[in-house]
């Protein structure tokens, strides 16, 4: 029995539970907040209930929501498969496509026709959501997958360590899911952690960019060159940020900034290279 709890189909299997509660989730909050507030989400997703909107209207034309999703996502899932890898993208696409027909599928339930209560709880929702699909390394898909693919490409540390109060057997297990080699659970000092580990890694603190959202963070964010927030942290942590991206965690915060750093390096969308086979092995 423990040779089948700890094997690959059950790893299969609990990332498969969630892209089905994720496309249910995603497909409700589409049809229960976005469409009754007649809202343009960022991404693929608001680009694809653009051309819904004006099909509808200027048209008279019905469009699905799924094959042109599926369309928007195919060349990012196309990079992502080349740079990235098969699992990450296999699960990711099927996250979206799930969520893309349950949208079709599922039928409008309005909640409230209050913009503000709509922008609020969808918000929430959707961001919930994402952040199943990140617990177990999976993206609700978009431009998510070109920045991450670059990101590789360039040699670019990701999520390098995680420094949470959280504890837990599960929380460590997802956190090696996601390869995250460093980590630190249970943690109340942050500030020792971060120091300790750039020490470990030989890292110029002025180097270090650290993602916070909340007052725990302000310590490390103090300490390392390039302190980064997402739009909805607290107000202490904007204050203390070099850098405040304009998307909410879990929205494309952590896309926003891995984005910034390519441009900042002249590596963002600087030739057509990263896509060819030839450019692929001469990276590696």
């Amino acid at each position: 029995m423990d040779k089948i709890k700890n094997s690959p189909l059950r790893e299969a299997g609990l990332r498969m539970l969630v892209i089905m509660v994720y496309s249910v989730i995603v497909a409700l909050n589409f049809k229960s907040f976005v469409q009754a507030g007649d809202l343009f989400p960022g991404g693929f997703t608001g680009l694809t209930r653009l051309l819904q909107r004006c099909a509808q209207e200027y048209w008279h034309i019905t469009l699905p929501f799924a094959p042109l999703n599926l369309l928007f996502n195919a060349i990012p899932a196309a990079v992502s498969l080349k740079l990235i890898g098969k699992r990450f993208t296999m699960y990711s696409c099927l996250a979206i496509v799930f969520s893309s027909f349950f949208t079709d599928m599922i039928p409008a339930v309005p909640v409230t026709e209050d913009i503000l209560l709509i922008c609020v709880f969808g918000g929430l929702v959707n961001g919930f959501a994402i952040s199943l699909c990140l617990q177990v390394r999976i993206t609700s898909g978009g431009t998510d997958f070109i920045a991450i693919a670059l990101a590789e490409r360039k040699n670019m540390v990701i999520g390098g360590t995680v420094i949470t109060g959280g504890r837990g057997r599960t929380l460590e297990n997802r956190l090696r899911m996601l390869g995250i080699d460093h980590f630190y659970v249970d943690c109340m000092d942050k500030i020792t952690a971060i120091r300790e580990y750039m020490a470990g890694q030989g890292l110029d603190p002025a180097n270090v960019i650290y993602m916070g959202d909340d007052i725990p963070d302000l310590d490390c964010m103090r300490e390392v060159g390039l302190p980064v927030c997402p739009a909805d942290a607290a107000a202490e942590v904007i204050e203390a940020s070099r850098y405040v991206s304009e998307f909410r965690g879990g929205e494309g915060a952590v896309r926003d900034i891995v984005e910034q750093v390519l441009r900042a390096r002249g590596d963002w969308a600087r030739d057509s290279q990263g896509v060819t086979p030839s450019s692929l092995a001469a990276s590696r």
